[in-house]
């Protein structure tokens, strides 16, 4: 390892018991000192919060330890690591997704036709798509079109995966349409401060993952055509300084609520950013080392390679570091996380243009991204002097003896998507996104299972569900069972 080691000191004044997003048993009983009503701008804000913790808390975590990204080190964290795992563990996201987002995103656009706000619709569309389509990405078929709706739906019906996606596709379409007429108010949007073309790159970006998911390459690139093509607009979870309120949520779960119970220790995507590792993809265009000290450190809370938490901004608890944040972490505590990114919408690009044989273009989108990166990116200047370098790939480097492709064992166009999808990798880095693109690719990179020799395919059906819903598939399928889109 040739990291530059930060010590971070962290001074434990409570432990948090319960998940950090738990499930709340009994949610239809009537609470006297609940409020029953709350305007747009406050449910808009409640909802988006809901939406970014479903995004960036247990969902991604998980994911990312079954991706390469992250080890389960302590307790039950190790039992995940090795994929050892009941239907009771997703109690708390399932509730999270339908109590939490879906049910308010409704609610919101019911108000939002009441009061003639096709603007606020449009948002709660997006996020409402962005919503089911991963969680059908990551269960399969699940209840949409008559989950949230419990008077007359007590036990919504599951629609399969596919019609799942198409229901998104539809939202997203809505919602472009309705936030291009400029009606009504986004007061209450912290995360675009209420701008309305910002959200409807991000809704076409939305569109372009959703096809080339479904193996839609040609609608991909259509729709990222028009997605989000300046850094700029990102789609990001915000983040501030004040526990169990606004810290990052890695973070927060990583420093405080379980330190230790999950580090990076072995992990495959510190070996890939790694120079010094047999299995670097670093070269001679390519210097990830700023990356890797961003994205990892050792010995912050532990002995071990860890994810990046330094965070200059939280006074009291980090020493050593940059006052002026220029050496926080990827997840320090007030560090913005990645929700739909420029990123992401160049990588759909060129994977999509080259699984088309479009490799000319496919290989312009990724220089265009590594530009980008060449600049420091968003990478905090600190960790610049560790080492920076994104020049432009040629397709010589990916023809036999390039250097993607020294042993000439694959075809330049090969060796080019996998490049891409190797970027991908890196690029979404803590996101849910990783673990799909493992099982929708077959795991062309081939990242190593924790046990065994196979990834799991899927999430487990929440038990609380099972429990309480007569249209839950019976029997459930196991890990390891493919979903319909992703086989």
């Amino acid at each position: 390892m040739h990291f530059w080691k930060k010590t971070l000191t962290i001074l434990t004044v409570g432990f948090w018991l319960a998940s950090c997003e738990s499930y709340v048993d009994k949610i239809d009983e009537i609470d006297p000192t609940a409020p029953v009503d709350a305007p747009i701008p406050a449910l808009l804000t409640a909802t988006e919060v809901n939406y970014q913790g479903v995004m960036e808390g247990e969902l991604a975590r998980l994911a990312g330890m079954w991706s390469g990204y992250f080890t389960g080190s302590d307790r039950q964290y190790v039992a995940l690591q090795n994929y050892n795992t009941v239907s009771a563990d997703f109690d708390g996201a399932w509730g999270n997704i339908y109590a939490g987002v879906i049910k308010n995103t409704r609610l919101l656009r019911q108000k939002g036709q009441a009061a003639g706000n096709r603007s606020v619709q449009g948002v709660a569309k997006i996020i409402e798509a962005h919503t089911i389509g991963m969680t059908a990405a990551l269960w399969g078929d699940v209840p949409f079109s008559q989950a949230s709706n419990l008077a007359q739906f007590p036990n919504p019906t599951y629609d399969n995966q596919t019609a799942v996606y198409a229901a998104a596709q539809t939202l997203l379409t809505e919602a472009i349409a309705d936030l291009g007429t400029g009606q009504g108010s986004l007061t209450g949007d912290y995360m675009f401060g209420g701008g309305r073309t910002f959200w409807i790159s991000a809704a076409n970006t939305l569109k372009a993952k959703f096809f080339l998911h479904q193996g839609q390459y040609q609608q991909a690139i259509n729709f990222a055509n028009n997605g989000i093509k300046n850094p700029g607009l990102n789609l990001f979870g915000y983040h501030d300084n004040e526990y169990q309120k606004t810290y990052n949520l890695y973070y927060s779960f990583l420093t405080y609520d379980r330190a230790g119970y999950m580090t990076a220790e072995g992990a495959y995507a510190v070996k890939l950013l790694d120079p010094g590792d047999r299995l670097t993809r670093n070269n001679s265009k390519t210097n990830e080392a700023a990356r890797l000290n961003w994205y990892y450190q050792q010995g912050l809370n532990t002995f071990s390679v860890e994810p990046n938490v330094l965070s200059a901004r939280e006074t009291g608890f980090s020493w050593g570091v940059a006052a002026d944040g220029s050496e926080d972490g990827f997840f320090a505590a007030d560090a913005p996380f990645p929700l739909v990114t420029f990123e992401e919408n160049q990588l759909i690009l060129a994977e999509s243009k080259a699984r088309l044989g479009q490799t000319e273009a496919a290989l312009a989108d990724l220089n265009l991204l590594r530009s980008f990166y060449n600049t420091g990116g968003f990478i905090p200047e600190g960790w610049l002097g560790a080492g920076i370098r994104y020049a432009p790939y040629v397709l010589a480097d990916f023809q036999s003896g390039g250097i993607e492709n020294r042993a000439g064992l694959r075809s330049a166009e090969q060796a080019l998507l996998l490049e891409i999808l190797e970027e991908r990798y890196i690029t979404l880095y803590g996101q849910i996104e990783a673990f799909n693109d493992i099982r929708r690719t077959g795991n062309a990179l081939r990242i190593p299972a924790n046990v065994g020799n196979q990834i799991p395919r899927r999430f487990l059906y929440s038990q609380a569900e099972i429990n309480a819903n007569s249209s839950a598939p019976r029997p459930t399928p196991d890990l390891f069972a493919p979903t319909a889109i992703f086989r």
